[in-house]
């Protein structure tokens, strides 16, 4: 329906030799989008912390992640293990993933993970990209009433970018676990 583009307002947040940041203010539909992306040294993640004031009513937010490894398969963290699956289908669109979905090379030279702290829907429209399922207010009408304003309101919520040699078990569940549950 509408990409979150257009202007915005952006300002340097952090330049410090521990981290970097920038803050990004958007607004869509009668919603705000402030996103702050931080990039550290050694960590190997770019981490997009974001707050959400949410009142676009019947409508479905996604982040897109366009790729460079691209493949026809991702992999997604189920929490007790990992399952494979394929582009989307009809009948299999969107599908759960705990706090990682990654998509790899065919030959496994590099890949990308998405980790994420409190996200858990993915789909994948096609061999170079993953999307993560962020927000969604259903349209109202009688039988789903209570679902027309589910998700209104303020959220905060992070995802993170990880960049890999190999496959996902070259580092992607520590740096989903380190995202997680972070050093005090």
């Amino acid at each position: 329906r509408t990409v979150v583009g257009g202007p915005a307002r952006i300002k340097v947040i952090e330049a410090g030799p521990a981290r970097v940041g920038v803050e990004i203010q958007r607004t869509a539909e009668g919603s705000t989008f402030t996103q702050r992306i931080y990039l550290s040294p050694g960590n190997g993640r770019v981490d997009c912390v974001n707050h959400v004031s949410w009142h676009s009513r019947g409508t479905l937010l996604k982040v897109d992640f366009p790729l460079a490894a691209a493949s026809s398969d991702a992999t997604y963290d189920l929490g007790i293990g990992a399952v494979e699956r394929g582009v989307d289908t009809e009948k299999k669109y969107e599908v759960p993933g705990q706090k990682w979905a990654d998509q790899t090379t065919p030959d496994a030279t590099f890949g990308t993970s998405i980790l994420t702290d409190c996200k858990y829907g993915w789909d994948k429209p096609d061999d170079g990209h993953l999307r993560l399922t962020l927000l969604h207010t259903a349209k109202p009408d009688r039988d789903w009433q209570f679902q027309a304003t589910n998700d209104l309101g303020e959220h905060d919520f992070t995802y993170s970018i990880y960049g890999h040699p190999g496959d996902w078990r070259n580092g992607t569940w520590r740096a989903a676990a380190a995202l997680n549950q972070p050093v005090a």
